[in-house]
């Protein structure tokens, strides 16, 4: 099981989280897209 994305580090540009976090897109769709808006 993954841990969680960290928002701080997503926020901050971090390559390595934004590109797990695109992954996550990708594999969940939508949902995904919704908690990456809130």
């Amino acid at each position: 099981m993954n841990p969680p994305i960290d928002l701080e580090r997503l926020r901050t540009g971090d390559r390595r989280t934004l590109a797990r976090a695109l992954s996550l897109v990708e594999r969940r769709g939508p949902a995904a897209d919704a908690l990456l808006d809130a």
